[in-house]
């Protein structure tokens, strides 16, 4: 599948730059939480990004971290805990009291309440450096699963900032489109900077942390037919900079504010 018809076939070409909620609505309610995708589907954004992770029970959750520490306060990593004492836990408290009862979501729920109505990012976390061997591939192999037993091949597609994970996701099944996620922070290694690992796995959706996405950054890569998808955008004046450099969707965690800004006379 081409990315661009993935995308035209669910908005019009001359709605661009798409816009997509980074982890849900996470400037209204806790990221990656039923309800903030609830807010997405409840303001017609056109997409929703999302991490995920398998836990030790071999489902698929909605997870940034490899603990939860930061939003549930108890240091459990997700790889080793099962979904049921996962859920034991309130993810939701830490943004507002009013989210207490968010509890960890899983990607087959999130495709439920969704249901076609947007197109959704998913985003493949790293696996942990402890990783047992036997592991790795299992998580990309349950999300093509996923994807496909929703019929959702056409409304998303998968990323990582690992191109080996990008690369098994795009061998695993090639009707879903894959993206590359990169940044040219010093946290990142030389070669995913730039957009370095793109030939070895194979994607034709762009991800560039938005400083990275110049002009000739996007016009090179619209050119060569892919899709560029810069992160996260929650500045008015960056993104309408981003749409007339011809970016395809910003991903942001503003995604109404940024939708009013692009629709404003001269945006």
């Amino acid at each position: 599948m081409k990315p661009r018809d993935l995308l035209d076939d669910f908005a019009t070409r001359s709605v661009r730059p798409r816009i997509i909620g980074h982890r849900g609505y996470s400037s209204r309610a806790p990221e990656n939480t039923m309800a903030a995708f609830s807010l997405i589907r409840k303001h017609a954004i056109f997409g929703v990004e999302l991490d995920v992770r398998r836990c030790a029970s071999g489902e698929i959750v909605v997870m940034h971290d490899e603990t939860l520490g930061r939003v549930g306060g108890v240091p459990l990593p997700v790889a080793t805990t099962p979904l049921a004492a996962l859920r034991e836990h309130d993810i939701g408290s830490w943004f507002d009291a009013r989210f207490s009862g968010e509890r960890v979501a899983l990607l087959e729920e999130v495709f439920e309440l969704l249901s076609g109505r947007c197109f959704i990012d998913i985003e493949i976390k790293r696996h942990a450096p402890n990783v047992d061997r036997a592991e790795v591939g299992r998580l990309e192999a349950e999300t093509v699963r996923l994807i496909l037993r929703h019929d959702l091949a056409r409304r998303c597609i998968v990323s990582s900032f690992d191109p080996r994970i990008v690369r098994r996701v795009r061998l695993l099944d090639r009707r879903i489109v894959v993206g590359a996620i990169y940044a040219s922070t010093s946290d990142v290694p030389m070669l995913l900077r730039r957009s370095g690992a793109r030939i070895y796995s194979g994607a034709m959706v762009m991800k560039p942390h938005h400083p990275n996405a110049t002009g000739g950054h996007v016009r090179r890569h619209r050119r060569a037919g892919r899709l560029v998808m810069p992160w996260t955008v929650d500045d008015e004046e960056i993104a309408l900079s981003l749409a007339e450099r011809g970016v395809d969707a910003i991903i942001t965690n503003r995604p109404c504010e940024i939708r009013d800004a692009l629709r404003q006379p001269g945006g």
